[in-house]
């Protein structure tokens, strides 16, 4: 079976490239099993990377299959495309993603992976337990700074008589200073990066109560 490393290791050998990302387009499912794959060169300079995120260039792609072999577009191909810059989160040390996904009340990450071949220092983790597991004591610090956010929120909106998603829309005004102290004071010794939207969506349910109106409403 072909691997991502064995396609992008091609790729290069082609045409003395240096493609270091393969991505599954996820297109050609129904057409007879075909598949097609992008490659990408990582951008040399960095610098305008928004944090936590890595640039990198489009430079071609792979495609295999009878529908492409049909249409002549099967093989390697390279792009004419030199500016094409996209942004990528790491998710492990060696996958990326386009979108961190966080769905409503998920304590879990997810996204579609593409695999790189260069190493990554520093990515996003996908569950607070994966901090809990290999960073125990910077899982505390994080845990006891946002459980006190919560908490000051919680407190704020019981007294105001506010309805408990009043704390979850505070909660997200103040995000990116909360990733800041997460990730740039907390975890700025690991190899981890963390949303803190994720530790809400889990442990908010305990920290938050539901206002008179709220109780109300799910006993009718």
């Amino acid at each position: 079976m072909v691997t991502y490393s064995d396609i992008i290791n091609e790729f290069n050998s082609t045409f003395s490239a240096n493609a270091s990302l393969c991505e599954d387009l996820k297109v050609g499912w129904d057409l007879e099993n075909c598949r097609s794959f992008a490659l990408y060169q990582l951008v040399e300079d960095q610098r305008s990377a928004p944090f936590g995120t890595v640039l990198y260039q489009y430079i071609g792609n792979y495609n295999v299959g009878p529908h492409y072999e049909k249409e002549e577009t099967a093989g390697f191909r390279l792009s004419s495309q030199a500016n094409s810059i996209e942004r990528f989160f790491p998710l492990s040390s060696n996958e990326v993603t386009r979108c961190l996904e966080i769905e409503y009340r998920s304590p879990w990450l997810g996204g579609s992976r593409a695999f790189s071949s260069i190493p990554f220092n520093r990515w996003w983790v996908n569950s607070f337990k994966t901090l809990c597991a290999n960073v125990p004591a910077q899982a505390e610090q994080v845990n006891s700074f946002l459980t006190r956010e919560i908490e000051v929120l919680a407190e704020v909106a019981r007294q105001k008589g506010h309805r408990s998603g009043w704390v979850y829309n505070r909660f997200n005004e103040k995000l990116e200073y909360l990733s800041m102290r997460v990730n740039h004071e907390f975890l700025d010794s690991t190899q981890y990066l963390f949303k803190p939207e994720l530790f809400f969506n889990e442990f908010s349910l305990n920290l938050v109560n539901l206002n008179e109106q709220e109780r109300k409403e799910l006993m009718n």
